[in-house]
């Protein structure tokens, strides 16, 4: 993410993309909570251009889709510690992002990694660095 903002901050004109095949839902949470631009989204449609953003750059990702039904989801062939010790309290975590994650890629436990879209603009980069430093405030 710091990376795909320094390019934002070098060519500000020019449509930057961060992707990121997240496989457990906490990623996928924290990506919610800090920007307020993810795709997919559950409470609202990926953008047409996002969608095909999305298709040229998971095509060249190595990782397989899951299913043809589905290219988003792909098989990334390993899985975080978390989902390991999944049954633990602490690892429960269950929210509106989460149940989105869970029901849009159900094999997470088994290397499946959610393609996940973050427009790198003004408005992305300005809330999750405020999002940031009201945690650490906290």
């Amino acid at each position: 993410m710091i990376r795909s903002i320094a390019e934002k901050l070098r060519h500000p004109f020019t449509p930057i993309y961060y992707v990121g095949t997240l496989v457990h839902a906490s990623s996928y949470d924290l990506a919610c909570q800090n920007f307020p631009q993810v795709y997919p989204h559950p409470d609202r449609e990926t953008p047409e251009v996002i969608q095909e953003v999305a298709r040229e750059l998971i095509n060249s990702f190595p990782a397989p889709p899951v299913s043809e039904a589905d290219p988003f989801v792909r098989d990334v062939g390993w899985m975080t510690i978390e989902v390991r010790q999944q049954n633990a309290p602490s690892q429960r975590v269950d929210n509106h992002y989460v149940r989105f994650f869970k029901a849009r890629n159900p094999g997470y436990a088994k290397g499946h990694g959610l393609v996940v879209i973050v427009p790198i603009t003004v408005r992305n980069i300005s809330a999750g660095f405020l999002s940031r430093l009201g945690a650490l405030l906290r």
